[in-house]
């Protein structure tokens, strides 16, 4: 059976977990510090999830909390 994800910008990479991912406000997007095109699109993905969820997802460089890597 093959998983197929209805995301849009479409991803260049998905890897499946068992679990869940649930986006809250605890969630932050990991951006690597040298990567402008990254910042943008965490940029753009953080304002339209605060516009249509109400979520406010902050940008880290770190992995210590539940996050979202962008790169």
């Amino acid at each position: 059976m093959v998983n197929e994800y209805n995301i849009v910008p479409k991803p260049n990479q998905i890897l499946p977990r068992e679990g869940r991912f649930k986006l809250s406000n605890k969630v932050c997007l990991v951006v690597p510090p040298n990567a402008p095109e990254a910042k943008e699109i965490a940029n753009s993905l953080a304002e339209q999830l605060k516009l249509t969820a109400g979520i406010s997802l902050k940008e880290t460089e770190s992995t210590e909390h539940k996050s979202m890597k962008i790169n």
